[in-house]
């Protein structure tokens, strides 16, 4: 086989994975943007935000080898496709685990002695 052809085939084939590369590094930047400027309300209630675990599950992304792509395509059609959906809370990641149950309401408590109307 001619050295021009295994030369081509090299360039090839790692010019498909540097575009790749990009590609998902552009992406990544994006989704994280967009997180960042979506208001926490559309992440859940204040005891289950997930706002958070999308920004440093992103983050992560960028450290792990083509996990800016795919942090940004599990963005963009799970956690901001219901948003454009018209549902109010964007979806959880996967790596969030199962919803959070709203803590319990805070137990009534007499006022500490001395405090209120004296007699």
């Amino acid at each position: 086989m001619s050295p021009f052809v295994l030369t081509g085939g090299f360039f090839a084939v790692f010019g498909v994975i540097w575009l790749i590369g990009i590609a998902g590094l552009i992406y990544g930047v994006a989704a994280l943007v967009s997180v960042a400027q979506t208001p926490s309300e559309y992440f859940g209630p204040w005891w289950d935000n997930t706002k958070q675990l999308w920004l440093i599950g992103i983050a992560v992304g960028f450290v792990v080898p083509f996990g800016t792509l795919i942090a940004g395509i599990h963005w963009f059609n799970s956690g901001k496709a219901p948003l454009r959906a018209g549902q109010g809370v964007a979806g959880r990641p996967f790596w969030a685990g199962p919803p959070k149950p709203q803590p319990p309401a805070p137990a009534y408590a007499p006022p500490p002695p001395g405090y209120g109307p004296g007699p």
